[in-house]
């Protein structure tokens, strides 16, 4: 299903700004950024967010995912590393 472009400077009240901001939150939680949804329906970045903070949608840090995970070390005896010292 494609999104609705909304009209750009135009405010949305009531019904219809209730169902903009169902259909982002939507989208959002489908895995959408802040960008895709802005192209989608002809918004600025901000005026996307500013429709999901009033949903109370939370959102995601900046650039996705892309945190490393914690690398645990193991002991040098479980390491297999034979050139340990000591």
């Amino acid at each position: 299903m494609t999104m609705k472009l909304l009209a750009r400077h135009r405010r949305l009240v009531g019904e219809e700004r209730d169902e903009a901001r169902a259909e982002l939150a939507r989208r959002y939680a489908q895995g959408a950024t802040l960008r895709e949804l802005a192209v989608a329906v002809g918004w600025s970045y901000g005026g996307v967010r500013r429709l999901l903070l009033e949903s109370h949608v939370p959102l995601r840090r900046r650039g996705g995912n892309m945190r490393r995970q914690r690398v645990v070390s193991l002991p040098q005896s479980l390491s297999g590393d034979r050139h340990a010292h000591g």
